[in-house]
């Protein structure tokens, strides 16, 4: 009888706590600057401060850890779906990332920006009979399926552990749309500025 193997299996806190480090680890190797936010804002664990062109962006992490470890009946809770992961936190900030990390076999998947995290959710929910993305309530939590094996994430999501382009390249493809985004804003504003400064005397 061969020797038991033990897995890297930690507490629910430890768990945030090395998902965090290892996730920051992955992103400063890519060469990426990271911030850590000292404020109570729910949906930013980690920031990365990406330059594009002239400007300096600020693009929120959030971090997820997940775990498929045995329950008290012995089986092993598979699928596993993310927990506190809010519809309000995406609906709010286009820019969103979703950095998950799982223990036991180091692995990462990092979904960049919220539409694909939308995407994401939604293919998982049409496979598994739950509500569509814009059937959820902004208090709703968008509740990504991984599994224990073949998870549904891999083949577009699953961070590469020797190519750092591979990330670098998702936080390049954020910060454009979120620069394009930012653009047409400034656009409308000045837009809507000179519409009512013709219109003042009327």
């Amino acid at each position: 009888m061969g020797m038991a193997r033990r897995i890297h299996a930690l507490e629910k806190t430890f768990s945030g706590v090395a998902a965090e480090a290892r996730i920051v680890a992955e992103l400063v190797r890519c060469g990426l600057k990271v911030a850590k936010p000292y404020w109570t804002n729910d949906e930013m664990d980690l920031l990365i401060l990406y330059h594009e062109g002239d400007s300096v962006l600020t693009i929120p992490v959030q971090v997820k850890s997940v775990q498929f470890l045995e329950s008290k009946s012995r089986k092993c809770t598979n699928p596993r779906f993310l927990q506190a992961l809010k519809k309000r936190y995406i609906e709010k900030n286009p820019a969103l990332c979703l950095a998950i990390y799982r223990p036991d076999e180091d692995r990462i998947w990092f979904i960049d920006g919220a539409e694909n995290i939308k995407t994401v959710y939604d293919e998982n929910a049409i496979a598994s009979g739950r509500p569509r993305y814009c059937d959820l309530r902004e208090e709703s939590e968008v509740a990504i399926r991984l599994t224990l094996e073949k998870c549904p994430l891999d083949a577009k999501w699953l961070v590469p552990p020797r190519d750092a382009k591979w990330l670098s390249d998702r936080i390049s493809r954020v910060s454009k749309s979120l620069l394009k985004r930012q653009r047409h804003t400034a656009q409308i504003k000045r837009l809507l500025g000179q519409y009512l400064e013709e219109n003042e005397d009327e």
